[in-house]
């Protein structure tokens, strides 16, 4: 990442054996294998919501703005789960 501007607001996460950081933020999905001190992108496009499966480590969800994706290879690949449920209507 070229700056905190550069990711704006993110989503982070540690794969729980391995160390690598997760990010996905505005300007998409990164990972950091190297504790941060730099950043690959895996995947372009907004990242409103990021989530490692403890139980298969190697297993990314990300929902974008219009589909939840999952990925079995720690982001070499990514597959469609479909669209994300619209949140209840605030009162």
């Amino acid at each position: 990442l070229d700056s905190s501007r550069t990711m704006g607001a993110c989503a982070l996460k540690v794969h729980p054996t391995k160390g690598w950081l997760y990010a996905g933020g505005p300007a998409g999905l990164f990972v950091s294998e190297d504790q941060g001190a730099s950043f690959r992108r895996l995947r372009e496009g907004p990242i409103h919501g990021l989530d490692v499966v403890k139980t298969e480590p190697d297993t990314i969800h990300v929902a974008t703005p219009t589909e939840i994706w999952r990925s079995p290879d720690g982001g070499k690949s990514f597959e469609a789960l479909g669209v994300p449920p619209n949140p209840p209507a605030e009162r």
